[in-house]
């Protein structure tokens, strides 16, 4: 019995440790990389989704989704009830742990099932429409599959397998757009988008299953997972706090103003949101995979976070400049013009996404550093703050709610910032260095783009757009490498790429 037990605890071993020393920096560049590149087909896929889906239906029957998803995506936050966090935070797990998680999650799913269909008769009532109740039910179904498939993510990302991550999220994409459209072709109607929400979860599953070779034992009374279940409490309430308070735009225009104007609302925040959402999300899956290592050493942590929010800003900031200068070209080659009303939506909403990226590792920091109540306090006090501003944008229609979001992100930017990082390695000053390049770079690369898209105007969106961007990446490093230490900075990038994905052949690495 004694080595059956060390045997499971060795296997358990092998998946969730690895040595922080031993090519560190070669797996954390490699990580990086892959799961933006990764993020980037699903970017892909995901706007070919919308796009397809956008020719296919009607504006009515996305915002009919959307008011299911107001009650849906803040589940969503909430569906692993910080464990997962947890998971990836803790420096040492045994099995007997992440199995007792398993348990919890997979019985937290169950029971946020049970309370979105719960809510699909009050939902309906709110809204004034009875299609809403059998969406509900059916998506309630997808809680179920997620619990399921918590802590294998988390393994997952413990080990920094972002390869199979990355193919995972990207088949079950693929394969529920599939399915969506071949339904929506046959005049499924809103079913067809119903059924892309459902059947990605069930795929999702599946690949996380297939991908973790792990199986849980059963729950232990014995296993320490007291200050976990706390951690993640803390993480759950700031979740429950900061999504609901982020869906409250689309409530309000969803209430006061329709489903066919919150459709339109939707695919332009959409187009803002989701190329923002797919890189920020993969570079602070890295960090706070990489920086729940290195807690305790403070140099290597400053560096490794200076690195990680050059490269997210470094890639969000010039795309959402592009976005701010070509929205109305992008809705139209996107969606077409019954969709056009979205343009200024999208152009307010990248505004916003400009400097959200470096906004929103402030909570990896203080996650990572093990200050989740600190993390409580700085969602609730930023939940209320943009509450207030999009009430206030409330006169000014679904522009002027979509505003709201804008000045709550630039307001509140340096104050949670300097909450965030007190008592942990990191400081304002840092985070300025780190961004100070790709943020100039993106503004006068902006600058340009207006100018010649004023100066060279063209009949069709498609050259403006081709023309916009054929100019932009050469005007955004160009301007990057004038800056002082920027071709250096450049170079030591390259340098790091290559070094990460070289082979080492008697003792030398050679680029594949």
């Amino acid at each position: 019995m004694l080595q059956t037990i060390s045997s499971k605890e060795a296997r358990f071993l092998k998946l969730t440790t690895f040595d922080t020393n031993s090519d560190f920096k070669k797996r954390t560049v490699r990580g990086l990389t892959t799961s933006i590149g990764g993020e980037g087909v699903l970017f892909v896929v995901r706007v070919a989704s919308i796009a397809i889906l956008a020719r296919l239906l009607i504006p009515e029957y996305f915002g009919l989704l959307t008011m299911v998803m107001v009650v849906t995506s803040i589940v969503e936050r909430l569906k692993d009830l910080g464990l997962a966090n947890a998971t990836i935070q803790r420096i040492s797990l045994t099995h007997d742990e992440v199995s007792t998680l398993f348990w919890i999650n997979a019985a937290g799913g169950l029971a946020m099932a049970v309370i979105v269909a719960a809510c699909a008769w009050p939902l309906a009532l709110f809204y004034g429409e009875s299609r809403l109740i059998p969406m509900t039910l059916v998506l309630a179904t997808t809680f179920v599959w997620s619990g399921l498939s918590i802590q294998h993510q988390a393994l997952l990302n413990r080990q920094m397998k972002y390869t199979r991550l990355a193919l995972i999220q990207i088949s079950a994409e693929g394969l529920s757009l599939l399915i969506a459209v071949l339904l929506a072709l046959n005049d499924a109607g809103y079913w067809a988008l119903v059924a892309r929400e459902g059947l990605r979860g069930v795929f999702y599953t599946a690949g996380t299953w297939t991908c973790m070779p792990w199986i849980p034992g059963r729950p232990s009374r014995s296993a320490k997972v007291t200050s976990m279940l706390t951690f993640g409490g803390h993480v759950t309430a700031f979740n429950l706090v900061y999504f609901l308070c982020s869906s409250v735009d689309k409530i309000l225009v969803g209430r006061l103003m329709g489903a066919t104007v919150l459709g339109v609302y939707r695919q332009g925040s959409q187009l803002a949101l989701l190329p923002s959402n797919q890189l920020t999300y993969p570079i602070n899956n890295v960090a706070q995979s990489i920086l729940s290592r290195l807690q305790e050493d403070p140099e290597k942590y400053q560096r490794s976070y200076a690195k990680l929010v050059t490269a997210l800003s470094g890639v969000t900031m010039p795309l959402m400049m592009f976005l701010v200068v070509f929205p109305t070209e992008t809705i139209l080659i996107a969606f077409g013009e019954e969709w056009v009303g979205g343009a200024n939506v999208l152009r307010i909403l990248a505004l916003a996404c400009f400097i959200e990226s470096a906004f929103s590792t402030a909570g990896t920091v203080t996650l990572t550093c093990g200050k989740s109540r600190r993390y409580v306090v700085m969602g609730v006090f930023t939940s209320l703050a943009g509450v207030a501003f999009y009430i206030a944008g409330i006169p000014w229609g679904a522009e002027g709610i979509a505003m709201g979001r804008l000045v709550w992100a630039w307001v509140l930017i340096v104050p949670t910032m300097l909450w965030s990082f007190k008592g942990t390695p990191i400081s304002l000053r840092l985070v300025a260095n780190a961004v100070v390049r790709p943020l100039l770079s993106s503004l006068l690369m902006g600058e340009v783009l207006y100018m010649v898209k004023t100066m060279v105007p063209l009949d069709h969106p498609l050259p403006t757009l081709l023309l916009g961007g054929v100019l932009a990446v050469p005007l955004y490093f160009g301007f990057w490498l004038l800056m002082p230490s920027g071709r250096s900075e450049i170079l030591g990038v390259w340098n790091d790429l290559t070094a990460a994905f070289g082979q080492r052949k008697n003792g030398a690495v050679t680029n594949t």
